[in-house]
């Protein structure tokens, strides 16, 4: 794990993990049950190291909030879930999740207009906070269920 600078202001996190296996999203899905952490929830879709399946029901930000109500307990109440997306818009502009591969991209299959391929081994998830939080926010036009990625 490693902090991303924007100058000399922290602009985020990332998190590296090499070749993950059954076993190793099992440990780690158990450990985040205990400790709540902000970890993209599709760090846990299906992968057998050459095909990705993404379940487009992830693009959320639930362990992000769970997080931060395992902090501030007075958040997890449903009356403050307004305060916490609030909070959430305010003090995070940018959330998103980029997965980079160790091989080339062969094909992608699936929209979701929060989705799209950076570079010929990665693959960016920009979440619109609007569109999540806002009743008002323009809800994706493209939001297929999966995503399905191979590798070569």
């Amino acid at each position: 794990m490693k902090s991303n600078k924007n100058g000399k202001e922290i602009a985020g996190f990332s998190l590296k993990m090499d070749h993950f296996t059954a076993q190793d999203y099992t440990a780690l899905n158990s450990f985040t049950k205990q400790e709540k952490l902000p970890i993209d929830q599709n760090v846990y879709n299906n992968w057998n190291g050459k095909t990705l399946t993404i379940d487009t029901e992830n693009f959320n930000l639930k362990n992000l909030q769970e997080a931060l109500a395992s902090k501030n307990p007075e958040l997890g109440t449903d009356e403050s879930m307004g305060k916490m997306e609030g909070m959430i818009m305010m003090f995070f502009k940018n959330i998103g999740t980029t997965l980079k591969f160790e091989n080339k991209i062969k094909s992608i299959t699936g929209k979701h207009d929060w989705f799209k391929q950076i570079d010929d081994h990665s693959v960016r998830i920009q979440y619109d906070l609007k569109a999540m939080f806002d009743k008002e926010g323009a809800k994706p036009k493209n939001a297929d269920k999966k995503i399905i990625i191979i590798t070569e």
